[in-house]
């Protein structure tokens, strides 16, 4: 009662004009290059750091054409729906992107800047999740990964304290594709939640697609649905195959390559399966369609080609290929195929579920802003002057292996982005480190690129010394304002760098 009444106060519901039906559908580490129309949009450029790895005894052209067609249902959403081309998170690591996408905040806000920071638990009690207030307007349910918080449902961190109505899905980093141990259901009568044990063979991503579908079917529409599906493909543990229904499809030379793209055809297929349990409800035309990633793919093995193509960097690094993500925006006969080239962030899709309920992110003081404006057809709008990320740049989940171990992700670097329609400045404590893992006394290190030059060739931090003073100003601004120190008490040798005055 008191979350509900909190809610109410907090947001300001004004009598909602839609009626549409919203799924948001979270990707688990799917680089920018696995979605077929950004990939193509770069004329198939790899990634530098790709390259590096693979060498030129890589089948690139096998392997591309084969993530051509593991995806129909997507490239058919980008071709008749709104594809944004320049949408970035505001995290380079799961926990603190999945906080800024739920909570409509940058993850500074709140001190959460990599998944440390998400394990160690600690957030305000108080804090305004949007998804509780949307109970004025849907009924919410959330399937799949969580890990807005900690590992645990006893912290008041978990999808029904944050607002949603139904849960069923796991709490951590990453699960088992296969017996995974760690699927939970909310359990309304009890306020508990009960482990639910997965089946022999049972696939982890079809169970998520599964459970969408009964929701779907068992709900009687009496008003909207808000749905949030948030797939752990293609996060692994990758060593087992998806069901031969999928890893049939697909041989390319290489069994990593293989096994990836059968966990995206999978999801591919989950999502046409969703659309046609909505057709059969007489919903489909009435329901908007987001989808996204939370961050960029992973380095090692566990990036097979094209992966965060063609940008450098990875997954926990504050670079292009880390932060720049898939998003597309679809609603059947009712979104014309549409470019948007303007930078957007993450936290924009929650806001515009909220916009979709009547209510205002921007005038209550939330990050995010609503994408509708755009989804009805408007590509020239600038919904963001700016985008700021904040963190370290490990290289953790990186080809490169850090010397230090684990201790990387706490130890690396300091690092932010401020991205405008134009230009993106870069800032690392460490002008080596991303390169060799090892800390160095070579200072720390600007870079100042036009927003097309996507391979970061030009810097042009002495040519354009004004553009980044300005930008160089705004962030310090947006820093001083709105972060908050690391909720952790580990090491705190990067946040120092992005501190100094």
């Amino acid at each position: 009662m008191f979350k509900k009444l909190y809610f109410s106060l907090f947001f300001i519901i004004s009598i909602p004009v839609n009626a549409e039906n919203v799924v948001l559908i979270l990707m688990d580490d799917m680089g920018y290059g696995y979605l077929k129309s950004n990939f193509d949009a770069h004329d198939r450029q790899k990634s530098p750091d790709i390259v590096k790895r693979d060498g030129k005894n890589y089948p690139y052209e096998e392997v591309g054409r084969q993530f051509d067609t593991a995806m129909p249902v997507l490239n058919s959403m980008v071709d008749n729906g709104i594809h944004f081309t320049d949408a970035y998170t505001t995290s380079s690591l799961c926990g603190p992107s999945r906080l800024s996408i739920l909570t409509v905040k940058n993850n500074a806000n709140f001190g959460v800047y990599n998944n440390i920071d998400v394990n160690q638990g600690g957030l305000p009690k108080d804090i305004p999740w949007p998804v509780g207030a949307l109970s004025n307007h849907y009924h919410s349910i959330a399937i799949g990964k969580w890990h807005a918080k900690s590992h645990r449902f006893d912290l008041g961190d978990d999808p029904i304290t944050a607002g949603f109505d139904q849960f069923f899905g796991f709490n951590g980093h990453g699960t088992d594709y296969y017996n995974s141990v760690d699927i939970h259901r909310y359990n309304p009568q009890t306020n508990e939640y009960i482990n639910v044990p997965q089946q022999p063979k049972e696939y982890l991503t079809d169970v998520f697609t599964e459970e969408t579908i009964s929701a779907i079917e068992e709900y009687q529409f009496a008003k909207p649905l808000f749905l949030y599906l948030s797939y752990n493909a293609v996060h692994g543990p990758l060593g087992l195959k998806a069901p031969s229904i999928y890893q049939d499809k697909f041989s390319t030379g290489r069994e990593k390559a293989d096994i990836i793209l059968a966990y995206l055809n999978a999801v591919d297929v989950g999502i046409k399966k969703i659309q046609e349990s909505l057709k059969a409800k007489g919903e489909l035309e009435n329901t908007v369609f987001l989808f996204l990633a939370d961050n960029g793919s992973p380095g090692g093995e566990a990036q097979t080609f094209p992966g965060n193509s063609p940008f450098k960097g990875f997954k926990g690094q504050i670079l292009n290929g880390g932060l720049r993500i898939p998003m597309i925006a679809y609603q059947k006969d009712k979104t014309k195929g549409m470019v948007y080239g303007n930078p957007v962030s993450s936290m924009d899709m929650m806001a515009t579920v909220m916009a979709y309920a009547g209510m205002d992110p921007q005038a209550h003081g939330l990050d995010g802003r609503s994408l509708i404006e755009i989804i009805n057809g408007n590509s020239e709008v600038t919904i963001h002057k700016n985008l700021f990320v904040v963190g370290q740049n490990a290289v953790n989940f990186s080809y490169i292996e850090p010397v230090k171990g684990e201790t990387d992700r706490v130890t690396a670097p300091g690092a932010w982005m401020v991205r405008n329609k134009k230009w993106v400045l870069f800032y690392t404590a460490d002008k080596k480190y991303v390169k060799t893992a090892v800390r160095s006394t070579g200072g720390e290190h600007y870079g100042l690129y036009r927003a097309t030059d996507i391979h970061l060739k030009d810097n042009l931090i002495s040519k354009k010394v004004n553009v980044a003073d300005r930008m160089k100003r705004e962030f310090r601004e947006w820093f001083v304002k709105n972060q908050a120190d690391p909720v952790r008490t580990a090491d705190h040798i990067w946040w120092e760098e992005v501190n100094k005055d």
